[in-house]
Order: structure tokens, then C-alpha cells, then sequence
């Protein structure tokens, strides 16, 4: 395709993305994304017959990753008046250091295809900083914005070290990321020209009205300003921690970093493209499993992040389908669009895999398995996929996984919606919240007793039934204490009249403060009801 140089061009800011400059360039120029993709000979314009080409409605993420060829290359040059190298630098330079073993430059895949289309290399979503976003105060970075930056795209990378905040992954004011769409694209709302770099281009309305689309009105965006959003304060000691981390796994797939060492999976040297996959197969089964790797994860501000990612999948996997549940493509094995969340399980990941050897971290592969209860069938996948290294294929191969692979039976309060609830049922309905709620409407499992009776007792304003479901669950759980005070008794005064030289009822009177007579009594009524007992559970 031939293109023609641009009536205005905008300088590449430091490590700024494609996608960024690509934002910042098409609004310089009062055109949308998708239009000067085309100019710039990035995307094809559409063809139809008997149509007038126009350009596409979405970018795919992979078009602002890297240039396709030689051929894209030049033509971007050529219209936006940049030199190759300032075009090069704009691409996911980490990308040219990841490769599949046996691709080659002249194989069928392309290799940088293939490192983008594995979860943990490239995210089609960015993170952003606030700061960092808002620019250094020039006079083109106050009009368009400062830089939307390559390390954003990648799951590794989620603190910013300059300002030593989380980077943000969602606006405040939609909860959207930046590419909402479905499926991933580069820029949300491609076609649209009016929307500032800085600000969010979720779509957040629909329109009702049943007319053509070519007059249809245009679904309002969110266009929230990205540069307002609340950071996440952090304790000084995971800051340290996580900002050592980062630096560690920037040194595995940037070559722009001296790599003192190759990365190490369990005492073995692998590449970057191997070690990214082993993080993904690791980090899958870690949340499969969860809670089961609390204990790894270094404070409960993590921990925390880890509930509500889990939480999260739970719902997604729930609305998945069962072609989509193979290895990779599972949304247990996707790295998590929450930058501490992903942080967190970055952390575990990383001191599992750090370790000497495949036989060190042998158990706990172990139990990760076995109780990788919320998906059984992604974790055989996980377990068996064609990605893992050599070490960690080890690793699973003398690790058997435990449990049933078919799908779980319903769970228990799968009933006609007009069944009523018990008691216990009620409450737990009424006042479960976070994980044990997702359980409760998820498996059908139940708030402990004496939880569900402190929240009823807590609520300044009950419902009828719930008051009902208070006082019934509080009298009977008396009298099953009642019932075993009374077995405890008689128990005990068993003891004392078994003994070689029996205690007499004078002396067990005289111990409790009572006559003789009331002692008797007391063990006749008990022995009668522990008979009672007995022949009823018989």
C-alpha cells in the first residue's frame, strides 16, 4: 500500500508505546486511531464490493505491538517523517528476546507472534502511572499527554519505581481497563476522534433505538481522566520487596538490561520465553489451589489482593465454556488485570520457582494439586501442557493429581426457587460477604453457626424472618449445649461409681452442694436420657 507523509508528525517520547503514540498522534490530528492506522499503513483499509473502503472498527492489540514486516516498517517511516530507528524503538522491544525453541525468522509462525500470544508477555490491556501519565510540563506534553509506556503491556511490571506507587489497571470512574472490548483491542473505540489520550475510551452507554446503523447515534464513552486516579498506598516493606522483585524480572526479558544470569527454573538455566511460561503454568495452579499458598505469599495485603482475584475467576470460569478450558486458554491461567493482585502471585510464583531443585518444592507442587478444587480439569491441563521446562515437567510427572476430574455434582441449594430456607440457610443468604457469600451461591455452603448468630445479632435493623431464624438457631444450639453438659455430667459421676471403692452419693453430694437425694436424681435422669439417646441413633 502506498502512503503519503502526514500534514503534521509528533517525536516519539522516551520508552513510549506504539499504541501510545498512535493516540497522541491521531488527536494532534483530529483523526481516530483507526484512520491513521491506515494512513500510516499499519491496518488495510476495509474493502467491501460495491462499498467505499473505510477504515476498521477495531485494532487489533497485536498491530500496535510490533511492525508486521519490513514493508509496515517503511510505510510508517515514510508517513509519519520518523527514522527507522526513532519506529523501531516504539515497538515491544522485549518481544525480539522471547522465542519458542525451533522458530526461526523463516518458519511458518512468526516467533514474535507466538512470545505475544503467550499469557505473562504481553497484556492487550496498559497500566498506567497517573503521574507518570500526566506528563513533565511541557508544552506537548500538556496538550497530548505524557507517555503511555511499553512496560505497561507487560504482566511483569507493576509498580512504577520513579513515584514507587501501583500502577493503575482500572478507571475509577467505569472500572473498564483500557481495551473493554471483546475481543482485546489496542485502542477501545478506534473509530472515535474526539477523545484525548489521557482519558478512558470504555463505552459505558447503549442505544435503544431501533434505526440503521449509519444513523444510529454514537454509545457515550466513559472519557474519565485517567491522570485523576487514586493510588494504592503501600507499606514501606512490600514496596522494598516488590520493586526488587520487578527489577529481577525485567533483567529476564529485557535486553536492554544487563542480565548477569540466565533465568533459573528450580536450579536449571532456561530462556526468557520458558521462564514466562513456567510463571503462567505455576501462577495458574497457585490460584486454582488458593488458599492453599497463603503461607507463601509475604503479607496479608497481598494475600488480600490474591481473595479478590480469586473471587473474580471463580465468576469467570463459572460463565466459561468447556472448549475454552485448554491449558493457556483457561482464565485460571491469565495473569491478573489487578497490578497488586498480579504482584502478589508474581511473588509466590517466583519463590516456588527460585528453588534449587524439582525435588525441594516436589510436596508442595503436591498439595497445589490436590487441592486445586475450583477447576480440576484446567489444573490436568496446567499439569500436562506442552510449555512446561524440563524441571517443572519433573516436577508434575511424579506429581499425581488427586480428586475427580469430571465436573462437580450441583451444588446443595440447587432447589426450586420457592423452596424456603432453613435457618442457618437464611442468615448465610442474608449475611455472607466476599468469599464466603461466592461460596454460598457458588457450592451452597453455609456460614459457620456462631458467625451467621453474631451477624443476626449485629444487625441494627433484621428482617422478620432473619429475628426468627435468630431466636430458633439460639434455642436450639442451648439446648444441644444443655444435652451435652448432661452427658458430660453423667460421664463423670459414672467414673466415680465405677471405681474400685465406689465414691458414695454422700460424698458427690457434699462436693456439688447437694443432698444425697438430689445427686441420685440427677444421674437417674441423665443415664434415662444417654438410653434415649442411644436407641434413637441405633
Amino acid at each position: 500500500m502506498d502512503v503519503l507523509p502526514l500534514p503534521r508528525s509528533l517525536d516519539p517520547l522516551p520508552d513510549e508505546s506504539l499504541r501510545g503514540y498512535v493516540l497522541r498522534l491521531s488527536y494532534r490530528l483530529q483523526i481516530s486511531p483507526a484512520q491513521l492506522t491506515v494512513l500510516t499503513g499499519l491496518m488495510p483499509a476495509v474493502r467491501r464490493l460495491g462499498l467505499p473502503t473505510h477504515s476498521p472498527h477495531q485494532i487489533p492489540s497485536r498491530r500496535l505491538a510490533f511492525f508486521e514486516d519490513a514493508f509496515a516498517l517503511s510505510a510508517f517511516t515514510e508517513s509519519t517523517r520518523l527514522t527507522s530507528q526513532e519506529a523501531e524503538n516504539l515497538q515491544m522491544r522485549p518481544l525480539s528476546a522471547l522465542r519458542f525453541p525451533g522458530h526461526g525468522e523463516g518458519s511458518r509462525d512468526n516467533p514474535r507472534r507466538a512470545a505475544f500470544e503467550t499469557p505473562w508477555v504481553f497484556t492487550a490491556a496498559s497500566r498506567w502511572c497517573p503521574q507518570c501519565l500526566a506528563g513533565d510540563g511541557s508544552p506537548i506534553q500538556t496538550e497530548l499527554g505524557g507517555s503511555w509506556r511499553k512496560q505497561w503491556h507487560l504482566p511483569v511490571v507493576f509498580i512504577c519505581p520513579e513515584h514507587r506507587t501501583v500502577l493503575a489497571s482500572r478507571c475509577d470512574a467505569c472500572g473498564h481497563t483500557t481495551c473493554a472490548q471483546s475481543p482485546p483491542c489496542a485502542v477501545g473505540r478506534a473509530t472515535d476522534p474526539s477523545l484525548h489520550p489521557l482519558r478512558c475510551r470504555a463505552t459505558v452507554g447503549t442505544v435503544a433505538q431501533k434505526v440503521s446503523y449509519s444513523l444510529r447515534p454514537r454509545t457515550p464513552a466513559c472519557a474519565a481522566t485517567l491522570t485523576d486516579q487514586a493510588t494504592l498506598p503501600l507499606e514501606a516493606a512490600d514496596l522494598r520487596r516488590l520493586l526488587k522483585l520487578q527489577t529481577r524480572l525485567l533483567q529476564h526479558i529485557d535486553p536492554g538490561r544487563s542480565m548477569t544470569e540466565p533465568p533459573m527454573v528450580l536450579g536449571r538455566a532456561v530462556d526468557p520465553l520458558q521462564y514466562l511460561s513456567d510463571t503462567a503454568l505455576t501462577a495458574g495452579l497457585v490460584l486454582l489451589s488458593w488458599p492453599a499458598a497463603r503461607r507463601l505469599c509475604p503479607s496479608r495485603t497481598l494475600a488480600a489482593a490474591i481473595d479478590t482475584e480469586v473471587e473474580l475467576r471463580l465468576r469467570q470460569s463459572g460463565a466459561s465454556s468447556a472448549a475454552a478450558r485448554r491449558g493457556f486458554r483457561s482464565p485460571w491461567a491469565a495473569p491478573p488485570t489487578d497490578a497488586l493482585a498480579c504482584a502478589a502471585l508474581l511473588c509466590i510464583t517466583h519463590k516456588l520457582l527460585g528453588k534449587p531443585s524439582p525435588g525441594s518444592v516436589r510436596d508442595t507442587f503436591q498439595e497445589l494439586l490436590g487441592r486445586a478444587k475450583h477447576d480440576p480439569r484446567t489444573a490436568n491441563a496446567l499439569r500436562t501442557s506442552s510449555r512446561r521446562s524440563s524441571a517443572l515437567a519433573e516436577v508434575f510427572r511424579r506429581t499425581p493429581i488427586r480428586g475427580n476430574m469430571h465436573p462437580p455434582p450441583p451444588p446443595p441449594r440447587a432447589r426450586s426457587a420457592t423452596s424456603p430456607l432453613t435457618g442457618l440457610e437464611l442468615l448465610t443468604d442474608r449475611y455472607a460477604t466476599g468469599p464466603a457469600a461466592l461460596a454460598w451461591h457458588e457450592r451452597g455452603e453455609l456460614l459457620p453457626l456462631e458467625d451467621a448468630l453474631a451477624a443476626a445479632r449485629a444487625d441494627p435493623s433484621p428482617t422478620p424472618d432473619a429475628a426468627i431464624a435468630l431466636v430458633k438457631l439460639t434455642m436450639e444450639r442451648t439446648k444441644r449445649i444443655l444435652r451435652e453438659l448432661d452427658r458430660d455430667e453423667y460421664e463423670a459421676l459414672t467414673i466415680a461409681r465405677n471405681l474400685p471403692k465406689p465414691v458414695s452419693w454422700a460424698e458427690l453430694g457434699a462436693a456439688v452442694g447437694l443432698s444425697t437425694q438430689a445427686v441420685h436424681q440427677q444421674y437417674a435422669r441423665q443415664q434415662l436420657f444417654v438410653t434415649r439417646s442411644h436407641r434413637r441413633m441405633s
